[in-house]
């Protein structure tokens, strides 16, 4: 039965690192370039809204991170705490 945690706390640190790296900053900096765009078209305002919608994106993605990464540890100690 223990075996089947220690496999899903690495299945979890992998889904953690793959979402990180993939929907990290990699999708913020979509929001990033838009904004560029608006700013040299002298759209200030709307530049600074999607730059404030690209830190509350990373924050999000950092957050789901750190929560996926700490269930995984958890379940491997768990394995191995309980593992004859």
């Amino acid at each position: 039965m223990f075996e089947e945690f220690l496999g899903g706390g690495v299945a979890m640190i992998v889904f953690a690192v793959i979402l990180r790296f993939f929907f990290g900053r990699g999708g913020a900096s979509g929001f990033d370039s838009i904004a560029d765009a608006h700013e040299d078209a002298g759209d200030a305002d709307n530049a600074k809204k999607l730059r404030d919608t690209a830190e509350s994106y990373r924050t999000r993605v950092d957050r789901y991170f750190y929560l996926l990464l700490i269930i995984g540890l958890l379940m491997i100690l768990v394995s191995l705490i309980g593992r004859p």
